[in-house]
């Protein structure tokens, strides 16, 4: 099993440096807020491709796109949250899950989450940080028991390091999270 090294880091998305950047959007609010400055760094290419691919931020639903150097990620991964009325833990697992398995599929080794604005979502800062790190070390997983390199196995890529960009306020929060997140996943694959 890989590990991942979940951490923190005090920075704004358009900012981060990575291979790639998770960003959740809420359905039909795409681009407002920070996804606005991202699409502004990236010269509009985000809005017209999502207009192209006609992704609207619905629950579950993903788009990359390349930037183009613009910003410090090579590349931005786009995760609908549905609407925003029917957000909730339930949702933000789901759409986590949907991104995980897209990153896996770029086979990157390390991310960058972006913290998401829970202003009247009813989730906290750790309870985000604790589905960022559960869900990732699920999906991250492979069974692979009984299978050596001596029998012609290849492993699989996986992440080994992940970020979550917050500010300070929510830095501590997430970190207690993401330990928890940790452990949780670490128990469920192992079990």
């Amino acid at each position: 099993m890989v590990s991942i090294k979940f951490q923190t880091a005090r920075v704004t998305p358009a900012n981060v440096t990575t291979k790639l950047l998770v960003v959740g959007v809420f359905k039909n609010e795409f681009p407002a807020g920070p996804t606005a400055l991202l699409n502004l760094r990236c010269n509009g290419v985000l809005a017209a491709q999502a207009a192209e691919e006609e992704f609207t931020g619905a629950k579950g639903s993903t788009l990359v796109a390349f930037t183009n150097n613009r910003i410090g990620a090579r590349r931005v991964l786009l995760f609908g949250l549905g609407e925003r009325s029917k957000f909730d833990l339930t949702v933000l697992r789901t759409a986590l899950t949907a991104a995980f398995k897209a990153a896996k599929s770029l086979k990157v080794n390390e991310l960058t989450v972006s913290g998401l604005n829970l202003e009247s979502t009813g989730i906290n800062a750790e309870a985000f940080g604790e589905a960022v790190a559960t869900y990732c070390g699920l999906v991250n997983y492979t069974i692979n028991h009984f299978k050596t390199a001596k029998g012609g196995h290849k492993a699989e890529p996986g992440l080994t390091s992940v970020k979550v960009a917050c500010n300070r306020n929510e830095e501590e929060a997430i970190r207690k999270g993401l330990h928890a997140g940790t452990v949780i996943a670490s128990a469920q694959n192992n079990a």
